[in-house]
């Protein structure tokens, strides 16, 4: 039994043969290495390759749990793992894994995650390719929105009883 796990980011096209042999097993991007991915100490992630899709993860000790190091921990993975996918998504197209996925092993994964589902996760990236994602925050004045509804729809308008 190993006593590595891997957690994973998320997928991604797997680089060229030619993009790999100028960097080494690290994702490096257009403004270099990643950042340090989970874990304490931090690994750097790297990537598993199946065809041309990559998984994008982290070895992590066989026994990690993202609430094993208590809060602190658990918010300082959830940074590390919000900046390496804000780091890919920047000049890449990833498709993102939940905070706190962890596999047995690279082979697992592999095998039970990026070889069935290859197709999917194919279109997937193909679908998403050249688009961005937003996130968007609103607030409004309550009173105000509700005279906007009822002004809309008068029937909306309660009576006193």
């Amino acid at each position: 039994m190993s006593d590595t796990s891997c957690y994973v980011y998320g997928i991604i096209r797997a680089r060229s043969a030619a993009a790999r042999t100028r960097g080494s097993d690290a994702v490096r991007e257009k403004d270099g290495v990643l950042p340090a991915g989970v874990g304490d100490p931090p690994c750097r992630p790297r990537t598993a390759r199946y065809q041309e899709l990559a998984a994008l993860l982290s070895d992590v000790p066989a026994d990690y749990h993202p609430e094993g190091s208590g809060v602190r921990g658990m918010r300082r993975d959830m940074r590390a793992h919000g900046n390496v996918l804000n780091h890919v998504i920047a000049c890449r197209t990833i498709l993102p894994f939940r905070f706190g996925v962890v596999f047995p092993s690279q082979e697992f994964l592999v095998s039970h995650v990026l070889e069935p589902q290859y197709q999917c996760f194919m279109r997937s990236l193909d679908q998403l390719d050249g688009t961005v994602e937003l996130t968007l925050r609103a607030t409004y004045v309550e009173p105000r929105a509700l005279e906007e509804v009822v002004a809309a729809n008068p029937r909306r308008r309660s009576t006193p009883p």
